[in-house]
């Protein structure tokens, strides 16, 4: 009986050790998690890349991992926040309050393991951002038609690595964002025509270009605009002389016309005549003005103000300003119809006032 009671109380006891000893080992286990999962005090200094100054007074945007942020940064230059252990990626922005835009810009990856003593759970780096400015623009051939998928080339200064776009998108426009601020040449090219242009990136603020090609993207025809519109002239001239022949030729066969009846009706002035006049005026014309009105006669007297755009090749701000002197001059009538704009030669022209 004795020995009963001896095995179970020795039974009872080796339960409690051993119940004891798991309890010992869950709170180590629940220890240990807690230091791995203990958040470090990450202070970044952010430094200007160009003027090797800290970047004070500005309002930051940050992505870690994905996951944005935005703080303020007075005097001090730092940005402060808490991280776990791991790896993480930081993309940085600074906005000063006086641009519209971004003014500096950082990207760069932080690693939170063993970089501390086990003692201690505060991280201290250095953060070197360049500034930058916003850059975009249109890439236009010679007779200001956009051009879609255009390749892009960019040459700057200022050697930090940045994504640049390289064609345009379906309306002729691209756009770099956090461009570093130095001189830069953007080259553009589309089949056999290239254009290039410098511009000046300005810390925080914008930039705009238009890139223009040195050819007009059109279907090779084999004959050039000018021996087109020659054509087109002559062709005119032909007519005319064969209408005025034919002409002669009817009132030949015709009954003659008693001169002295008062009811006897005036003649029309015969194309002849009109080409003198119109011919007289066209020699007071300068170059430009010349070739709007050789497109009309070409064209039947009237045609709208895009079709004379792009089939002389005239910029659009010049157009206006030579049809605005042609009308002064009472050679055109100019007629708009909501977004359309007409143009015809006057009776005064023709000469038939």
């Amino acid at each position: 009986m004795k020995k009963r009671c001896r095995l179970s109380i020795l039974l009872v006891l080796v339960l409690i050790v051993f119940s004891l000893s798991i309890f010992a080992d869950e709170i180590d286990e629940i220890t240990s998690d807690t230091n791995t999962n203990s958040a470090y005090d990450v202070s970044l200094s952010l430094i200007d890349l160009t003027s090797n100054m800290p970047i004070q007074n500005v309002t930051l945007k940050y992505m870690v991992n994905g996951i944005s942020s935005s703080t303020f940064i007075d005097e001090t230059g730092l940005l402060r926040f808490s991280l776990p252990e791991g790896d993480y990626n930081l993309v940085v922005e600074a906005y000063k309050s006086s641009k519209q835009y971004t003014t500096y810009y950082g990207t760069f990856d932080l690693k939170l393991i063993d970089v501390v003593d086990s003692d201690s759970l505060i991280v201290t780096k250095t953060v070197y951002m360049y500034p930058v400015g916003l850059l975009r623009g249109f890439v236009k051939d010679s007779l200001d038609n956009i051009i879609p998928n255009a390749e892009l080339k960019f040459e700057c200064i200022a050697k930090v690595i940045t994504q640049y776009p390289k064609k345009t998108d379906k309306f002729g426009f691209f756009k770099v964002e956090n461009m570093p601020t130095s001189s830069c040449k953007v080259i553009a090219s589309y089949e056999e025509a290239i254009g290039m242009t410098e511009v000046e990136i300005v810390n925080g603020e914008l930039s705009e270009v238009t890139i223009n090609l040195d050819k007009a993207l059109l279907k090779n025809t084999g004959y050039n605009m000018y021996q087109f519109l020659a054509l087109l002239l002559g062709a005119l001239i032909v007519f005319l002389v064969i209408k005025y022949l034919n002409k002669r030729s009817m009132n030949k066969h015709s009954k003659p016309i008693n001169l002295k009846s008062k009811k006897a009706v005036d003649k029309p002035k015969p194309s002849s005549e009109i080409i003198t006049v119109s011919g007289t005026i066209l020699k007071t014309l300068n170059n430009k003005e010349k070739t709007v009105v050789e497109f009309l006669l070409a064209n039947g007297n009237k045609t709208s103000q895009a079709k004379i755009r792009h089939a002389t090749g005239i910029p659009r701000t010049s157009l206006s300003r030579v049809l605005q002197s042609l009308e002064n001059k009472k050679i055109i009538n100019i007629e708009k119809h909501g977004k359309m704009v007409n143009i015809n030669l006057t009776d005064f022209f023709l000469g038939k006032k």
